[in-house]
């Protein structure tokens, strides 16, 4: 589809808070090869995701949770241009 890869390691980490609470916690960032397409130079910086969860956990089998996630980086260029 995109006529190019993309590499996107991920960390994660969970932190038990006390009383059933934890924090979730993911962060990954993807790097995009630049490609040719049609004689224009294709070019992505890299995006970076954050996810954060505070999460409680009132038994084995049950979890509640509130998060947030946010996109940033990721913009792209043809021929040097940002689209």
């Amino acid at each position: 589809g995109s006529g190019t890869y993309t590499f996107t390691p991920q960390i994660g980490f969970i932190q038990g808070l006390g009383s059933g609470f934890y924090f979730d916690g993911t962060f990954d960032v993807a790097f995009t090869r630049d490609h040719d397409d049609g004689g224009i130079n294709f070019s992505r910086d890299p995006s970076y995701q954050l996810q954060a969860y505070l999460r409680y956990q009132p038994s084995q089998r049950t979890s509640f949770s509130l998060g947030y996630s946010g996109k940033f980086g990721g913009e792209v260029y043809a021929d040097d241009v940002y689209t």
